[in-house]
């Protein structure tokens, strides 16, 4: 399928300053928050268990919460796909996979399952681990790249290289020593565009599991 990006611009742009709204005001309520309670900045963009040190476990009940409630949204997603029109399988395959990379990517952020549980189980670094995810990554890519080139790939490449941003930013930060100012700015940066990422991604889903769901001539208007 031939990618026309300036007709999904077109096509998408008001989503796409929606998105880019959102998160700015994320980052913003992130900022406010830190100022009206006196709080470290850095200490709205870590996990807390990274910044107490404790176990990345307690809490779990309500790590769990978070995981039934986006499960609840995946599930109304998976119960449309088992009605998948004949010529639309591989892509309703393709909308379960994205699906399924979610529910890890929240169970690996709630957990800090590259940064403590696999290191620690596989012994092996954090870089490894991140060289894992992606060859299973590109795999997944290899196997529904004609499903994943749509007109709604905008989204779902914005969402990668926001990603790729963040982990240039994680591993520029463990690499080197920086002054605290940019310090900060780093963090931010490596934060700020992993929650843009799920943005993109969550919409990529969203709209991907539309095409499936309204009539063909509907889902390009």
């Amino acid at each position: 399928m031939q990618i026309n990006f300036i007709k999904q611009f077109k096509q998408y742009g008001i989503t796409i300053l929606i998105l880019i709204l959102l998160l700015n005001l994320m980052l913003l309520a992130a900022w406010g928050i830190s100022a009206i309670y006196s709080l470290p900045l850095g200490s709205m963009l870590e996990d807390p268990p990274s910044i107490f040190g404790y176990n990345q476990f307690i809490g779990f009940t309500t790590y769990m919460g978070v995981i039934v409630l986006s499960a609840g949204m995946g599930a109304a997603i998976l119960l449309l796909l088992f009605r998948p029109q004949a010529n639309k399988k591989k892509a309703s395959q393709a909308v379960i996979g994205l699906a399924l990379i979610t529910l890890f990517l929240i169970i690996d952020d709630l957990f800090l399952l590259h940064e403590r549980v696999f290191t620690g189980l596989l012994q092996v670094g954090e870089r490894r681990i991140f060289l894992i995810y992606m060859s299973l990554f590109a795999v997944f890519l290899y196997i529904f790249r004609k499903e994943l080139v749509d007109n709604s790939f905008i989204f779902f490449l914005v969402s990668i290289m926001l990603f790729a941003l963040s982990l240039a930013a994680d591993l520029l930060s463990d690499k080197i020593s920086l002054p605290a100012a940019m310090a900060d700015t780093v963090e931010i940066l490596e934060e700020g565009s992993k929650l843009g990422g799920y943005l993109f991604w969550s919409a990529n889903i969203i709209l991907k599991t539309r095409d499936l769901i309204l009539p063909q001539g509907k889902a390009k208007d």
